[in-house]
């Protein structure tokens, strides 16, 4: 109930032409799944990300959710492999990917799945905020959302720490008056580490031969 009374109250603070996702975070059963399911429809929401707890990865699950809401879903910020991914898509339990960096094999791993995601005529969507998510979505034709994420105008994003010297940043001022944050166009990730930052607040160091 409180989750619907916030995708009320958003919508009506933005209006009816504003892009909305709702990202669930794994927190329902199918019968909450499908009550803010169909809140988020009636609201004319653009997604509805992860609705199923205990990881929500489920090919039948998110299948059956899928035939009764016209809300498109997206599962994927817990699927960890390419292959897991197009089976979530060819088997219609999710209707956009999702690509991290971090977690799915490094820009290489992620572009195979968006070139896999392209070819099925489905968007990509990147997960996250970071230089490589950055790079990643600039070079991905079919992706469209930056997400800076954990981010509130009274509270910094823990996402992005200070270890760039470039004053490179994922706060909220990094996006600009028509909506969009800069990509560089300097070699590799395009950003240089403040290794006096890190090394002044670095906790360990481990050495791999």
């Amino acid at each position: 109930e409180n989750d619907i009374k916030i995708c009320e109250i958003t919508r009506k603070a933005v209006g009816d032409d504003y892009r909305l996702m709702l990202d669930s975070t794994w927190s329902y059963d199918y019968p909450a799944a499908l009550r803010v399911g169909k809140a988020a429809e009636a609201l004319g929401f653009y997604w509805y990300e992860d609705p199923y707890k205990d990881g929500g990865v489920s090919i039948n699950g998110n299948q059956v959710l899928s035939q009764n809401l016209d809300t498109p879903i997206l599962v994927g910020e817990h699927v960890r492999n390419l292959e897991t991914s197009v089976d979530m898509l060819t088997n219609g339990a999710s209707f956009f990917s999702r690509a991290d960096p971090d977690y799915d094999g490094g820009i290489t791993g992620c572009h195979k799945l968006v070139a896999s995601s392209e070819g099925l005529g489905i968007d990509c969507e990147v997960h996250a905020c970071g230089p490589a998510m950055r790079q990643l979505m600039a070079a991905s034709r079919n992706s469209n959302f930056y997400e800076v994420n954990l981010v509130h105008p009274k509270c910094k994003n823990p996402w992005s720490l200070p270890i760039y010297n470039e004053q490179y940043s994922d706060q909220l001022d990094c996006i600009d008056e028509n909506g969009n944050v800069k990509v560089s166009d300097q070699p590799g990730l395009g950003v240089k580490y403040d290794w006096e930052y890190i090394e002044k607040n670095k906790l360990n160091t481990i050495i791999l031969n």
